[in-house]
Order: structure tokens, then sequence, then C-alpha cells
């Protein structure tokens, strides 16, 4: 189900890979998060490092992770530590790829302590994150 929503988000001409993040809570949709390329105080603050190790904390986006607890932020009530986190990465031909958090979202995951983060793999299967 999650997948189709995620289908559902993506522009009709997408132009770049699409990310989006879901957080749950006993099944239920809490928040939707999608990757764009505003920015947000957060992010000037946390350092960003791409694929072979450089600082790409210049490029100006926002994580659909980050998007995703920004709107959280004034619910008070949420117990982050029975949350759950799916990424998702819809390439541009519909099929999934690799959404693995960021360095940057990956201190936000520890930092909130959520009861489990799933994202897809390279073949689209969705696969637990674990801190190792």
């Amino acid at each position: 189900r999650l997948r189709e929503m995620a289908l559902a988000l993506v522009p009709a001409q997408p132009t770049q890979n699409f990310h989006v993040s879901f957080v749950l809570l006993k099944n239920r949709v809490l928040a939707v998060g999608v990757n764009n390329k505003k920015t947000h105080p957060t992010n000037l603050r946390n350092p960003k490092f791409g694929k072979e190790g450089t600082n790409v904390s210049s490029s100006k986006y926002t994580c659909s992770e980050l998007s995703a607890f920004v709107k959280l932020r004034n619910m008070t009530n949420v117990p982050f530590h029975r949350c759950t986190l799916v990424n998702m990465r819809v390439m541009r031909n519909g099929g999934l790829g690799l959404a693995c958090p960021c360095q940057s979202c990956r201190s936000l995951i520890s930092y909130l302590n959520l009861k489990a983060v799933l994202y897809t793999d390279q073949e689209g299967n969705l696969v637990r994150y674990s801190e190792e």
C-alpha cells in the first residue's frame, strides 16, 4: 500500500529520482515527507556527505525524512519510540531504488530513537536499517 502511495506522489514528468518517507504508528500514517529543493534551518546545522564521503553541505535541499518529522513537530503526544519510518526512492522509470538514510538523517533517527526504520534496497525490497 505504501508503494502505491509513493508512486501517486511522484510528479507526472519527474526530472530526478523521488524520495518519500512515511512515519507510521500502528500501521497508521502520521506524516509523509518528500525530498525537495528548498532548505530548512535544521539542514544548515547538519553536515551532509555524499556516497564517496565528500562534503555536499552546500547543496540546498531537504531530505524526505526531515520533511516528514518537521510535519510532526507540533504533535507533542507522538511516541517516537513506537513509530516506524519507511523510506522509498522512486526512480524515473517507476521502479524502486536504494533509499538508505544519509548521515544527517541517521543522526536524526538515532536521536528520535525510532522503533524501526525500513528502506528500499537496490532491488526495491524493504530492508531493516541497523546502526551497525
